[in-house]
């Protein structure tokens, strides 16, 4: 079961706040940023939560895209739900003009492994005993990945929907029972981030205001609980 609890901090730029939704008694989070309607975040949840439903029903469940046998069943079935999800919002929402694009993060605590899957921001981190944040995975917001520092406003550089084709970072790792997920959107992090163990919300939400006071950000933590 994930416990998940989230903050936000707003400033004069805009960074939409993402659609939490928690699914099969928790064992499932979805953290959707919707860029544009926010019909496009739902479609999203609706499109993942059903295949994964499907596919822990029926390991051999009818998938249009290729096995990864690098990673198990509930890894594949986020990363092929996140693929179906950028197809239909091709098809439903974007087909004559653009109306929405969604970041999306998915994590699945199952079958006693954590499995992602993402396109875009949120950044993820795990802490674990005796370790501080460990980076599992570091998309970059447009301002990053330009190498523009003058570029003040948070854009994202990846989204769902946008284009025909995807490339959707996805992963498995054993899960322990002490285990926290800080996931981070924001183009950039204070350096006590990765020196120190943030055990609370309050912590980086001090921190961020301290440092990075012109610039919003959303964090959001989730623990695993028996």
């Amino acid at each position: 079961m994930i416990q998940f609890e989230q903050r936000s901090f707003n400033s004069t730029m805009f960074r939409p706040k993402p659609t939490v939704h928690l699914a099969f008694q928790n064992s499932l989070l979805l953290v959707a940023t919707v860029w544009g309607a926010q019909e496009a975040a739902d479609r999203v949840i609706q499109e993942i939560t059903q295949y994964v439903e499907a596919s822990r029903g029926d390991v051999e469940v009818t998938s249009p895209f290729k096995f990864d046998p690098g990673v198990g069943n509930e890894a594949n079935a986020l990363r092929v739900g996140c693929m179906l999800a950028n197809e239909m919002l091709l098809r439903v929402l974007n087909q004559s003009e653009y109306q929405a694009g969604v970041e999306i993060f998915a994590l699945s605590s199952f079958a006693n492994m954590w499995s992602w899957a993402q396109v875009g921001q949120p950044q993820a981190f795990i802490q674990r005993k005796g370790f501080s944040n460990l980076p599992v995975a570091t998309p970059l917001d447009l301002r990053t990945a330009m190498g523009k520092a003058d570029l003040h406003s948070p854009l994202p550089q990846k989204l769902l929907g946008i284009e025909s084709s995807i490339a959707v970072q996805y992963g498995e790792l054993s899960l322990q029972k002490n285990d926290q997920w800080m996931l981070v959107a924001a183009h950039d992090l204070p350096k006590e981030f990765f020196t120190k163990k943030i055990e609370n919300l309050e912590t980086f939400t001090n921190l961020w205001i301290k440092t990075h006071p012109d610039y919003p950000f959303w964090m959001g933590q989730a623990k695993y609980s028996l």
